[in-house]
């Protein structure tokens, strides 16, 4: 829609038919007509719609560009009377549905959807009834043509509303004493098995099925009945079911003993299941830790001392032990050391030789002793 081109004050008394395809009033024509339906005004909008179609019937199409504005126009007529259809008259809804039905499926107008909207309103299923008994009537004497005539002329079949839908009763016919709510499986029956349905066009198959679900919604409306009221439903029924004569057992026969009553069942006594032991785990004891006793390390003993008399002294503790005689033993290894001769002559400076050794890196035990004495009696030599 070009808003540039919109009269906001149109007015569609004002414009002459001819006028109609001018590119600012087709806008504003489609504008007026949008803003009515969003505003819901009823009244007004079917006011519109009987002033537009009067006009369209005026004029005639003169080119491609014409013929699609008067086709679009002609949509808004058609959509602004269905969806005002619960303030139509009686003449304007048998015009509407006796005249305008398949120009309304072929514009793509959701015709059951209108109706139903208006019929949700109510909350009596007479009204509901009466209603749809009447759009039933205007569909059964609808002469419009769905199809192209001269295709069925081979057939000596007339492809009006009214004959389609007595096409259509044929499938719905009750078989052996049944009776079925119509639905998609009759349509779909009624399509594979008709002999007059192949000579459509896709677009004809189509709108014959729009027709006939809308047929079907008629006959089986959803209604809401209040306690205590009763309403008809005619293509439910419950009908009585008897045996063949065939089966039925002879007089001569033993009539059947009835089954005595069962007696009745005890009251069924609450279940109680039993209480599960629950399994503790088992905790085994850590093994006992036993404590051994720390390692010592053992105590060498003490070697001999040659006291100064010449015998030998065992040292046990070091409070009994002579130091002088420890030094004069100490000193007699030295004087030994010195006196060492080599090839039958006495080693020349002896003292300075062993002066000269590199100290060993053991530590004598008669050191060691002496150290450990000197600490212990804090004797100083």
């Amino acid at each position: 829609m070009d808003y540039s081109k919109i009269k906001f004050d149109f007015k569609i008394g004002k414009i002459d038919a001819k006028d109609l395809f001018l590119q600012e009033n087709f806008e504003s024509l489609k504008y007026a007509a949008y803003n009515l339906m969003e505003d819901l005004e009823w009244d007004e909008m079917i006011l519109f719609a009987g002033s537009l179609a009067k006009k369209l019937s005026e004029i005639s199409p003169q080119d491609a560009v014409q013929k699609r504005m008067f086709l679009i126009l002609r949509h808004w007529v058609l959509r602004l009377e269905l969806f005002a259809f619960g303030s139509l008259k009686d003449s304007e809804k048998n015009e509407l549905f006796k005249k305008n039905f398949i120009e309304m499926l072929t514009q793509g107008l959701d015709i059951e959807k209108a109706v139903f909207d208006y019929l949700d309103i109510y909350d009596s299923p007479t009204i509901v009834t009466r209603e749809t008994s009447h759009l039933l009537f205007l569909l059964n004497a609808n002469q419009e043509l769905l199809g192209n005539g001269q295709a069925f002329s081979s057939v000596q079949f007339k492809p009006t509303v009214e004959n389609w839908i007595k096409e259509y009763q044929t499938v719905l016919r009750p078989s052996a004493g049944m009776k079925l709510e119509p639905g998609a499986f009759h349509i779909v029956k009624f399509m594979d098995s008709n002999q007059y349905v192949k000579y459509l066009t896709s677009v004809e198959k189509s709108a014959l099925r729009e027709l006939l679900d809308f047929y079907n919604s008629l006959l089986n409306p959803i209604t809401y009945v209040a306690e205590g009221e009763k309403i008809e439903t005619p293509y439910v029924s419950v009908e009585k079911f008897e045996l063949p004569q065939s089966m039925i057992s002879n007089s001569s026969q033993a009539p059947i003993a009835p089954t005595p009553p069962k007696a009745p069942l005890p009251p069924r006594q609450p279940v109680v299941k039993p209480m599960q032991e629950v399994q503790r785990p088992v905790i085994i004891p850590d093994k006992p830790k036993v404590q051994t006793p720390a390692y010592t390390m053992p105590s060498r003993p003490i070697p001999p001392v040659k006291s100064a008399e010449g015998g030998s002294q065992q040292v046990g503790t070091f409070n009994r032990l002579n130091i002088q005689d420890l030094l004069k033993s100490r000193s007699q290894m030295d004087e030994g050391i010195g006196g060492l001769t080599i090839g039958g002559g006495k080693l020349a400076d002896s003292s300075q030789h062993i002066a000269d050794r590199k100290p060993e890196t053991k530590t004598p035990d008669i050191d060691k002793k002496l150290e450990e004495l000197r600490k212990k009696t804090g004797s100083k030599q």
